[in-house]
Formats: C-alpha cells, sequence, structure tokens
C-alpha cells in the first residue's frame, strides 16, 4: 500500500501592469526549468543526458546534481506552450514524484503558473512517520519556496526581455 501526497497551487507571474504573451511565459519556463542550477541554490549542476521530440511533446531527459550531494534522474516532458510533466524515480525513500507545471490566465489575462505536486510514498515509509500530517506541512512548504524562486526566475527573464 502506498500513501500518496498532492499539493496543488498557483504562483502569479508579475502584476497587471506587466502583460506578457503565453508564448514568452512557455520559453521562460523551459529556460528556467533546464538551467535550474542558475536561478536556485539547492541545485549545482543539470546535465541533458537524452533528448527525444515527437508530435506536440519534447521528452527531456537529465541527470541533476543538488547542492546536497545528491544526483537525481529526472525526465521533462515538455507539451509546448501548455504544461510541463516532470518525473523523478528516486531508489532510495520515495518510489515516484511527479509535478505538472501548468500555465494558466485569469480573467484579467494576467498568467500564472499552476504547480500539481504528486508524491508516492511506500508503505515502509508511511510506517516511519509518527506526524505525518506535519511531515507533510513541511514538504509543502519546500515545494512552495522552489515554486517562488522558479517562478521568480520565470518572471526576471521576462522583466529584462531576454525572451522573445
Amino acid at each position: 500500500m502506498t500513501m500518496q501526497i498532492v499539493l496543488e497551487h498557483e504562483v502569479k507571474i508579475g502584476s497587471e501592469e506587466n502583460r506578457f504573451e503565453r508564448e514568452q511565459v512557455w520559453q521562460a519556463l523551459t529556460y528556467v526549468l533546464l538551467n535550474r542550477h542558475k536561478f536556485s541554490d539547492l541545485f549545482t549542476e543539470i546535465e541533458a543526458i537524452e533528448r527525444k521530440e515527437e508530435p506536440g511533446k519534447i521528452t527531456q531527459k537529465l541527470r541533476v546534481q543538488m547542492h546536497s550531494g545528491h544526483c537525481i534522474e529526472e525526465v521533462l516532458e515538455f507539451f509546448p506552450e501548455d504544461h510541463v510533466l516532470t518525473t523523478i524515480d528516486s531508489a532510495a525513500h520515495n518510489p515516484r514524484s511527479t509535478l505538472e507545471i501548468r500555465i494558466v490566465r485569469n480573467d484579467n489575462g494576467q498568467y500564472a503558473l499552476h504547480f500539481t505536486y504528486k508524491e508516492d510514498l511506500k508503505e515502509k515509509a508511511e510506517r516511519k512517520l509518527e506526524h505525518p500530517r506535519e511531515i507533510q506541512g513541511l514538504i509543502h512548504n519546500a515545494w512552495k519556496l522552489k515554486d517562488e524562486e522558479l517562478t521568480a526566475g520565470v518572471l526576471g527573464l521576462l522583466l529584462k526581455g531576454n525572451v522573445k
């Protein structure tokens, strides 16, 4: 039996004065994801391992070196100008973790990044958790901080005009 942790939240990109096109947001998001080590202290290096293009989808396999010394393999599936699905399979304590980042637009025409995390915990890991709700809260807070860093990187690129 596994327990699944799910978190959904949105982070707005800029303000109502800063209007960007969906394509610009997509390009900035793609750049930041592939170069996270330039925008976050959590990562030290990202190496592309494999890239595959299909109609409507680009799959990029990465080796991600984390500041803690851990190295993970991650698969990013890019669905152009719509969303990114990233999957991490970890043999250590959590078998599978997925993150979907979707570009959404509100009624005022302002864009946001909608994050959906899903993480499966093995039965053994679940039993070790003495206070699962507290742990889940800590995990959610860590994810939100990481998402805010990522969104700040996207907005920074957009405001500098480094995206066409």
